[in-house]
């Protein structure tokens, strides 16, 4: 694995005044997660809308943002978002790319806080379908002065992973299955896992390495991103809606 030291960690253990064995100990053994993304290319229609008019709200998906494409090893992945006003509602829709046929559409009504919100799966939606790609769209309810919901938009893909690969994840501890995940190009699970981890323990330094080299990755370039709040705020206040 390669070895290098995160930004963030560096602007992180400057704070500390000082400097102890085991944050020494930390400095020497920081390790980015092994984020191996296929190369897809960016698929059509993809983009970003990082603000929206002069109220400046805006919504970010955590996503590579230099393909819009993701894959996952779930029927459903979670959806990680950055929202920049409180107590606004997110829309969610996926439909197969290139159809006019959507999938689902779920609702997320009030955001609690400003920073990185996980969209937890609603029960009961449809599963995607393997290796069909699927482009979802995340929007805000905070209209521009032409009355557009700022709104991002990319590509998730299904895989099954092997029995082999299936085998060592059942068997690996969180930093493994992290690894693993991210080596294998599992963008979704891959942040899920690190961000699932950073809410259990928010004062791990291990999982601030893991959350801020994926989001430092080359792919996807959220530095902007890494020292925001994290919530697990936010359920669908409905099943899911075809």
């Amino acid at each position: 694995m390669k070895v290098r030291f995160v930004p963030h960690l560096r602007k992180r253990l400057a704070r500390v005044t000082v400097i102890t064995g085991s944050v020494l100990t930390l400095m020497a053994t920081a390790q980015a997660v092994p984020l191996d993304p296929p190369n897809r290319g960016a698929p059509g229609r993809s983009s970003t809308i990082r603000t929206a008019g002069s109220r400046g709200c805006g919504i970010i998906a955590l996503e590579p943002t230099q393909t819009h494409w993701g894959e996952t090893t779930q029927p459903q992945p979670t959806f990680w978002v950055f929202l920049s006003e409180v107590g606004r509602t997110i829309n969610l829709s996926l439909a197969p790319e290139g159809s006019d046929e959507v999938l689902y559409t779920a609702t997320y009504a009030e955001i609690p806080q400003v920073g990185v919100s996980r969209l937890a799966v609603p029960e009961g939606m449809p599963a995607l379908e393997p290796d069909v790609p699927y482009r979802w769209t995340l929007s805000v309810d905070c209209p521009d002065e032409s009355g557009e919901d700022p709104a991002t938009t990319g590509v998730v893909v299904r895989r099954s992973p092997s029995d082999e690969l299936s085998q060592q994840l059942a068997d690996a501890d969180t930093e493994e299955r992290i690894n693993l995940l991210a080596s294998h190009g599992f963008w979704y699970d891959t942040l899920t896992e690190v961000g699932d981890w950073r809410l259990r323990d928010p004062q791990s330094d291990d999982a601030f390495i893991a959350w801020a080299s994926l989001l430092e990755h080359e792919v996807v370039q959220l530095d902007d991103v890494v020292n925001q709040p994290l919530t697990d705020c936010c359920q669908s206040d409905i099943d899911f809606e075809l």
